[in-house]
């Protein structure tokens, strides 16, 4: 499966100071001693409502693979997807009702919607398979880090953006935000020099965000494509796919990989080798400091994933699920671990203090880092046990 995060040495940064990032990071303990020393696993505090429960009250006498199929699309993809198709188009809304009219207010409420639409797109990524990564919709919505010295120039030039380091998400989260706070309409200096261009490209950002986003839903599920035997990518998966509950797993610890070992990781790895600089410009939505949420939600998607359903609060496994299958063939206690496994992750990520680009040496990033590892460790243990590979 593609990544999206690209290694920061590859890119070349301009135009941002760093001098007042890395003093706000010392303040607030995420430099230490940038060594290594003295970093330690601290327990993990349970304070989320959606945590999931061990309890269960039935299980199934058998489970059917293709059950699980039809109740993974059905209950978590499709809905996943139209929320990230009609997110991303009030998203656009917003943005052109900034561009139209641009007062702080509609600033604001852009940034919001920003926040809102980028939900679902992070409670997706255990699925990045099919038409997101067959036809690049991942990177094109996601791709990070920036490239902001070419962000410039087509603020310059008033060019379309096409590669994948200057639109999508990012690209618009840094037309919006600064230091985790709406853009200043008035006194925002970048923004003031040259805010006809601006808008422009935030318009045709949010454009490309709406067109991604309803071709991600269409081709899951109204779109035969030539690749898929003519089928929509839903009934090519349902029917023809090889290994299909296998492809969910490998889903769920690939993102779980992702986030510990590159998300959280890459930043943590770049400062405790003194590489401060970085270690800032890896921390994926820093300019929002909405980095933990993302995080958070990445490990949901797996949640949805395992319990066949995306309910917040209380949540209970479908029957119809990964753990019911897991349950059935491998036990309650095997069971009640993943469980435990994908609490844990939650939990630690969210123990992080916030903004994580202030707070990246600490032991609650390290804690968060090992709970992934066991978490992905867990889940192809399981792929393995469920003789899915």
């Amino acid at each position: 499966m593609e990544k999206k995060i690209t290694r920061i040495s590859s890119f070349l940064f301009a135009g941002l100071t760093l001098c007042s990032l890395c003093a706000c990071s010392d303040d607030n303990g995420s430099g230490g001693s940038g060594e290594g020393e003295g970093l330690k696993i601290i327990p993990i505090a349970s304070n989320l409502a959606d945590t999931i429960p061990f309890a269960y009250n039935t299980v199934a006498d058998d489970v059917d693979e293709a059950e699980i199929i039809r109740n993974y699309i059905d209950v978590i993809i499709e809905p996943t997807y139209k929320e990230l198709a009609e997110g991303n188009a009030e998203l656009y809304n917003t943005v052109m009702n900034f561009v139209n009219n641009p007062t702080q207010d509609n600033m604001d409420k852009a940034c919001d919607e920003w926040i809102a639409a980028r939900k679902p797109w992070e409670c997706s990524e255990a699925f990045l398979f099919g038409p997101v990564a067959d036809f690049s919709l991942d990177p094109s919505m996601d791709s990070w880090p920036l490239s902001v010295q070419d962000i410039k120039q087509i603020l310059a030039s008033g060019e379309t953006p096409e590669s994948e380091d200057v639109k999508g998400y990012h690209s618009l989260e840094y037309l919006l935000f600064s230091d985790g706070e709406s853009r200043n309409v008035t006194s925002d200096e970048e923004y003031n020099a040259n805010p006809a261009g601006w808008r422009t490209y935030m318009q045709k950002v949010a454009q490309l965000l709406k067109e991604d986003g309803q071709a991600a839903y269409d081709w899951w599920f109204t779109t035969p494509y030539e690749q898929y035997g003519n089928k929509t990518f839903s009934e090519y998966f349902a029917n023809t796919y090889q290994n299909p509950v296998g492809q969910i797993i490998e889903g769920c610890w690939d993102i779980s990989g992702e986030v510990g070992d590159a998300k959280i990781g890459d930043p943590f790895n770049y400062w405790k080798d003194g590489q401060h600089e970085a270690a800032l410009y890896a921390v994926e939505s820093w300019y929002s400091w909405h980095s933990r949420d993302d995080y958070m939600n990445n490990i949901r998607s797996i949640k949805y994933s395992y319990l066949g359903n995306r309910t917040e609060i209380g949540a209970e496994a479908s029957e119809n699920s990964i753990s019911n299958l897991v349950r059935r063939k491998l036990g309650s206690d095997y069971d009640n671990n993943m469980r435990k496994l994908i609490n844990d992750a939650m939990n630690a990520i969210n123990n992080i203090p916030q903004p994580f680009r202030n707070n990246i040496y600490t032991d609650e990033s390290y804690t968060a880092m090992d709970a992934c590892s066991k978490l992905t460790q867990g889940l192809k243990d399981m792929q393995a046990s469920l003789g899915l590979n």
